[in-house]
């Protein structure tokens, strides 16, 4: 006789009521909840990588957008004064925290070209996420650098924690090369991870 063990998961229903209410964003960043359409589009802009793009090695292709509203939801805060963002998001996932790790350090370092035929290299590290009680958490600087003039160097900090089946991620992107707001990144995501525990009680 085999006993399986049910692992712990997040309510059912859409992942929303998990999500940080803008209210609880930085003042810096004022934010706003994202409808599903832009959620996507959202969630694929700090990836960095298109969905339809070809990844060199193949092995680096970014795991799929969780389907939105039902496994994804994000809010974003923009700091008016150089365009960066915050944005917070929640996905319920399929795989361990531990498994995007060694994607990433299988993939410290690759391209991809984008529907426009435009050439891009990310590249991409590891770093310790700040504590928090999750499972598992990391953090992520990584740049998309696109070949040709005109196009600016996306930049991004992510710090991303997983309870059970939901993915917390908090991440900062700028274009202007500047250094990544932390400290508020950090209020954001600590803020972002206890609202999900809240919502397993």
């Amino acid at each position: 006789m085999t006993t399986t063990t049910t692992a712990v998961r997040a309510p059912a229903g859409p992942v929303g009521p998990l999500l940080l209410s803008p209210a609880d964003f930085p003042h810096q960043y004022p934010a706003t909840t994202l409808d599903p359409g832009a959620a996507g589009v959202a969630l694929r802009d700090i990836r960095g990588v298109p969905d339809a793009a070809t990844v060199a090695p193949t092995t680096c292709a970014p795991a799929p957008v969780p389907a939105v509203p039902q496994d994804a939801a994000v809010a974003v805060g923009t700091n008016g004064s150089d365009n960066s963002t915050i944005t917070v998001a929640v996905l319920r996932v399929p795989q361990p925290l531990a498994i995007y790790k060694s994607q990433l350090e299988q993939c410290a370092s690759f391209t991809f070209t984008g529907p426009d035929q435009v050439r891009s290299t990310v590249t991409a590290s590891q770093a310790v996420a700040p504590p928090i009680n999750a499972d598992d958490s990391v953090a992520v600087n990584q740049s998309v650098s696109p070949t040709g003039a005109g196009s600016g160097t996306q930049t991004t900090l992510s710090l991303i924690a997983q309870v059970a089946d939901i993915r917390i991620q908090a991440t900062y992107m700028t274009f202007q090369g500047t250094e990544p707001d932390a400290v508020l990144l950090d209020q954001a995501f600590t803020a972002a991870v206890l609202k999900v525990h809240d919502n397993f009680r």
